[in-house]
This record gives structure tokens, C-alpha cells and sequence, in this order.
């Protein structure tokens, strides 16, 4: 349930909110999600987000990133930058440069929710 509603929402949401929607706490919302998928809400939510980024970004590379970027939920420019930094270990530019514009099949995540 909390993954669909995350999938709704293209991780625009936090921890709080999912703790409201489960009516539990935080501290609950990350053991939950540990215990599932072995990794932290707030590192799901980044996944989530980055993940809608390169579907954009191959579905569109004529638009400009900037507004890929902020339609993706990133709050400027170095928010994005150090995110994939983070997630890619290199800017954007260069992994552009290494992979020559196929830029969504290349990424190191995917984490899709198959609903039964």
C-alpha cells in the first residue's frame, strides 16, 4: 500500500506523510521499510524520484533539464547535482558524455512495485 501510494505520488511525499497515511511513527515507517526492502524510506523516495528523472530525460531529450529537474521534484540545480552524484558517483555531464545521450538505460536502479 505504501509503495503505490509512493508510485501515486512520483515520491512527491516524506516520511511524515507516510507515517500519517499508516497513522504510525517515523522511527516504525523505517524499520517497515528495512525490514521490506532493505533500505531506508527517505533512499527509496530518492530512488523513486530519480528513476522518473531518466524516464523523462530519454522520453524527452529535447526538453531542457532544468525543467525535467524541477517537475521531478528537485529543488534547484544542486539538489539534482548531488543527488546523481550521489546515486552515479559522477556529474551529470560526464556520465552525458560516457554514455552519449542513453541516459535511462544506463542507470545503476530500478525499483518498480508489481502489485498482485
Amino acid at each position: 500500500m505504501v509503495c503505490e501510494y509512493i508510485n501515486e505520488k512520483n515520491a512527491f511525499c516524506s516520511v511524515n506523510d507516510l507515517a500519517t497515511l499508516l497513522n504510525c511513527s517515523d522511527r516504525t515507517i523505517r524499520r517497515l521499510f528495512k525490514n521490506e526492502l532493505g533500505i531506508c524510506p527517505k533512499t527509496y523516495l530518492k530512488i523513486i524520484r530519480f528513476n522518473l528523472l531518466c524516464k523523462k530525460l530519454e522520453s524527452f531529450p529535447d526538453l531542457d533539464w532544468f525543467d525535467i529537474v524541477c517537475e521531478c521534484g528537485y529543488y534547484d540545480q544542486m539538489h539534482f547535482i548531488h543527488e546523481f552524484k550521489s546515486i552515479m558517483n559522477c556529474t551529470p555531464q560526464s556520465f552525458m558524455k560516457k554514455c552519449k545521450g542513453r541516459f535511462y538505460f544506463h542507470r545503476p536502479f530500478l525499483i518498480e512495485y508489481i502489485g498482485k
